[in-house]
């Protein structure tokens, strides 16, 4: 998870880009669960991995961030990014949770519980972030809208609804990994930022790994502590057919940017959650190629002095080109991981070295060795999971 939340704040940004480290996390998850074999399993896993994490990314901390290099607000600014990543963690974790059970849990609350999220999210954002209750941005300068109260009340009220112990076990334990790690992370950050002293990459980068790599050891433990009563059936619910839900990955994803009100991922993601528990096939559509989309488009919108007609075909095709592989490998999690992965770091290391790039910038060369971090640490997942028995088991398609 260190690897896909480094990525995401970099090819990514805001949910859709927080929906990379939440698929790739739910899938090592799955691995390592044993269900190298179950493909539908880790499908529902996987969509849901996607989008309970990317809930989180709706929130914004840059501005808390600031906080904390300044002496008077540093207290405030760390509590703040403790308590952002405690809140990424408890609803990212409850959704986690509910799609590692798979379609036979989701099938008797979920719907509900998606709609409960939403309202749960409306009424908090309203009553507390609206009126700046607990504020933790600047307020003077160019301040920005909070939605932390929103996402503990959607968590809160998807708890409610779904009753489930696992799930309410996965929230606690990833809070308290979110928010010491975004704490620690921050605190380390801030050090070094006012210290002066050289980092081998930058801070920023570092308290990004930090966050992720506490996240994700709250969340596989939860997982191994839980790993009988997750047990899941492999079965792909399919009750409704996959390539027509496809339409809703792109509507998704211009819905997020297009919404006028602040929580329109939840929205979004609240939608997508019902529709994956009903058509696995769909499910890995939504994790793998609804996740490469949003980082095509991140870079298409990178790239602003290039023929945009020809970014908007290369983001097209080569997201329908995805669409068909991940349906085509459908029954090989392990694959899936692996590509997922490894097209993140790729994708990272095109909008670094394309042009435009500022060759002169000492940003850019600094920014030389993240990649060369980014592409260990892909070595190293790779090397981790292809030694995890029964990984790559491949299941007869359905």
């Amino acid at each position: 998870m260190s690897l896909g939340w480094g990525l995401r704040g970099y090819i990514g940004g805001g949910p859709l880009g927080a929906m990379i480290p939440g698929a790739m996390l739910a899938l090592a998850l799955c691995l390592l669960l044993g269900r190298g074999g179950k493909p539908w399993s880790c499908a529902v896993a996987a969509a849901f991995g996607a989008v309970g994490i990317g809930f989180g990314g709706q929130m914004t901390y840059g501005q808390t961030i600031g906080l904390t290099l300044v002496p008077e607000t540093a207290a405030w600014g760390l509590l703040g990014l403790t308590l952002k990543g405690a809140v990424w963690g408890l609803l990212g974790g409850a959704v986690i949770a509910i799609g590692l059970q798979g379609p036979q849990t989701l099938a008797r609350a979920n719907r509900v519980a998606s709609l409960a999220l939403i309202l749960g999210c409306a009424l908090g954002w309203r009553l507390i972030n609206e009126p700046r209750l607990g504020y933790f941005s600047d307020p003077v300068n160019k301040p920005r809208a909070e939605i932390w109260a929103g996402l503990i009340l959607a968590a809160a009220a998807y708890l409610a609804v779904h009753r489930n112990r696992v799930a309410s076990y996965f929230a606690w334990t990833s809070a308290i990994g979110g928010g010491l790690g975004f704490g620690i992370g921050g605190a380390i950050h801030a050090w070094g930022r006012t210290s002066g002293l050289p980092a081998p990459i930058d801070w920023w980068k570092i308290m990004e790994f930090v966050f992720g790599a506490m996240f994700g050891a709250a969340l596989g433990y939860a997982a191994w502590k839980h790993r009988e009563r997750i047990a899941t059936v492999d079965e792909d619910p399919a009750r409704l057919h996959w390539f027509a839900l496809c339409a809703l990955a792109p509507l998704g994803i211009a819905a997020e940017e297009k919404l006028p009100f602040r929580f329109s991922y939840t929205v979004v993601g609240a939608m997508l959650l019902p529709f994956a528990a009903l058509n696995a096939r769909f499910a890995w559509q939504c994790a793998i190629t609804m996740t490469y989309a949003a980082f095509a488009f991140d870079f298409l919108e990178s790239r602003k002095d290039w023929d945009q007609t020809l970014l908007w075909l290369a983001v097209c095709w080569t997201s329908a080109g995805v669409l068909y592989l991940v349906d085509r490998k459908r029954t090989q999690p392990y694959f899936l991981f692996l590509f997922l992965t490894w097209a993140a770091v790729a994708d990272s290391h095109l909008k670094s070295w394309l042009p435009p790039f500022a060759w002169q910038s000492p940003a850019s060369w600094a920014h030389a060795t993240v990649e060369v971090v980014f592409t260990l640490f892909a070595i190293g997942v790779t090397f981790m999971a292809s030694r995890i028995p029964g990984a790559k088991l491949v299941a007869d398609s359905k």
